[in-house]
């Protein structure tokens, strides 16, 4: 058989074959089209795998952590742990802002500050070691000027918002 021929057959044999699968494709489309309204979509997810870890739109995953690079609002499902080592204020002084969380460990009567925070930052504050009374004065406390901490488990959840330290959860504290 010469060459010409056997390249003939062998185009047949691979347009018969190409015909087939589209056939078969266009068996798909006209099945998919039959079950929905004849619009197909899908969502496009932006990832980017690094040495720092793998970034799915905006989201940083790395060693089961997870970062937010976006000012997107989240939802989140389960467990919420905040990272960060806690303040511990031992004794009267200020409260900082630069931790989610501060452990109070009072030694008398203590006076301790809260200054003005970031809008939208959330402070947790709470009694670890009872020895007095701590009272706190936060620069624009709505709702009073005091929370006083006088049990240890005593807790109050803070948020800054419109230039004010407005009290999301108290347990135990008093307001004044």
């Amino acid at each position: 058989m010469s060459i010409t021929k056997l390249t003939d057959k062998f185009l047949d044999s691979l347009f018969s074959k190409t015909k087939t699968v589209a056939s078969k494709v266009n068996d798909v489309i006209d099945k998919l089209n039959s079950q929905t309204d004849g619009t197909l979509s899908a969502d496009t997810i932006s990832e980017n795998t690094s040495g720092t870890g793998v970034t799915i739109d905006g989201v940083l995953l790395k060693d089961g952590g997870i970062t937010t690079t976006s000012s997107s609002t989240s939802d989140l499902a389960g467990l919420l742990l905040l990272s960060g080592t806690p303040q511990t204020l031992t004794g009267a002084g200020a409260v900082n802002l630069t931790t989610k969380v501060t452990l109070l460990v009072t030694t008398g009567a203590d006076t301790l500050t809260l200054a003005a925070g970031t809008e939208g930052q959330i402070k947790i504050i709470t009694m670890k070691t009872y020895g007095g009374d701590g009272t706190l004065t936060p620069t624009g406390l709505r709702g009073g000027t005091t929370i006083t901490f006088g049990d240890v488990g005593d807790t109050v959840v803070l948020m800054y918002i419109d230039s004010a330290w407005v009290i999301l959860a108290n347990n135990g504290c008093i307001i004044a």
